[in-house]
């Protein structure tokens, strides 16, 4: 066995522990229900624990092993505490498929959760090989509306700006838009819809600009844009890489006329915490998850908190993502198999399974169980909601 072997079998033994594992996970040759015991249910995460955007995803594994947490605490599901065993991929391809491996060994009922498109091509090739479910990752890739075994919340990027852009031109005025858009799988796909939507609106596009996750100077670009000088730009970016251009923009003048229009990743703790005031009325963005400060994102709050974590969204979609899945699992029952958990979730029309998500609904071949989001702004450093948005 090699070190590199051990170092990450033995991080996600300890992240398992820390999640309440009560007991080994079924062994390989149980067919009939793998990942699944007498006493525990073993699910398996590769997520970016160190690397560029660990800031950022880090929070999704931790607010889903907050909320398994306080789940095993209170007795677990329908008897069996929930193992959620997580890996580092540190935010590559080759990592993530290599993690995936090691999961699906274990084996484990289902992928879930994560961030990051960059991952998602290397985990669907192990998921559809092996016919492990893969649940709610926080990505925003085309090709995972294609897989009957994937099931989604968070709304695709190209979908969030497809409902944005034309509300916000429409109410804040047609006017120019430069595109900033992060080189991930399916990137190309997402300005043409931006590029699509703005010509829908009204608008004109007078720019874009394809940026790499981790880039450390960001002043060429926003020079680029200042001399473009739109009304509007579309940012689809990783939150940190978000953060550093708004700096930037800030120190060059580079702010558009009127907002930056940016995607879910920027209603994060990630995005505002180094950001603060100079947000405050130049951005708007949709969220997957209501606010931290809303009512009913109390029971994540609490859970959170207990771990010592910030109420913010990537740890509240975290959150309640695993909530989903905690209401799948204690649906399904004690007779628990990757196809019957699948079944149960195909069956939900408008089910309320997180008091911070609106309510889903799947079916075969409707994978997308969230249709609508929150819009967000920002005052005085803090994020604001500004109403609900649908996306159908």
């Amino acid at each position: 066995m090699s070190c590199g072997f051990q170092k990450a079998l033995g991080a996600a033994v300890l992240v398992g522990v820390l999640a309440g594992g009560a007991g080994p996970a079924a062994a390989a040759g149980d067919a009939d229900a793998p990942g699944v015991t007498a006493d525990t249910i073993t699910i398996g995460t590769t997520n970016p624990l160190t690397g560029t955007v660990a800031s950022a995803c880090k929070p999704v594994s931790d607010g889903a092993l907050a909320w398994f947490d306080h789940v095993n605490a209170t007795g677990g599901i329908n008897g069996r505490k929930i193992d959620n065993l997580v890996l580092d991929d540190q935010y590559t391809a080759q990592q993530a498929l290599a993690n995936a491996r090691q999961l699906a060994a274990k084996p484990v009922l289902v992928f879930f959760g994560g961030c990051g498109t960059i991952q998602v091509p290397a985990i669907l090739q192990v998921a559809k090989k092996e016919d492990i479910p893969y649940l709610f990752p926080y990505a925003g890739m085309q090709q995972l509306l294609q897989e009957p075994s994937v099931f989604l919340l968070l709304p695709l990027y190209e979908s969030q700006f497809a409902a944005l852009i034309p509300k916000l031109l429409k109410e804040n005025g047609a006017g120019s838009v430069f595109a900033v858009i992060q080189q991930v799988p399916g990137s190309q796909k997402t300005l043409e819809t931006v590029e699509a939507a703005v010509r829908k609106a009204g608008g004109t596009m007078v720019g874009s600009a394809f940026t790499t996750a981790g880039q450390s100077d960001q002043t060429p670009l926003v020079l680029k844009i200042k001399e473009a000088n739109p009304d509007y730009v579309v940012m689809a970016e990783s939150a940190p890489d978000a953060a550093r251009i708004f700096k930037v923009m800030q120190s060059q003048s580079g702010f558009p006329k009127k907002f930056v229009i940016g995607q879910s990743t920027m209603t994060t703790g990630a995005f505002i915490d180094p950001v603060g005031d100079v947000a405050n009325g130049r951005m708007l963005a949709l969220t997957p998850t209501e606010p931290a400060t809303s009512e009913s994102a109390e029971t994540c709050n609490k859970a959170l908190a207990a771990k010592g974590m910030p109420p913010e969204g990537f740890g509240l979609f975290g959150c309640a993502a695993a909530q989903v899945l905690t209401e799948a699992l204690k649906q399904t029952g004690k007779d628990l198999t990757r196809a019957s958990l699948m079944k149960t979730l195909q069956t939900w029309s408008a089910k309320q399974a997180s008091p911070l998500l609106p309510p889903l609904s799947f079916a075969p071949g409707a994978n997308m169980g969230e249709r609508s989001m929150i819009l967000i702004g920002v005052d005085g450093g803090k994020f604001v909601d500004k109403g609900t948005v649908s996306l159908e």
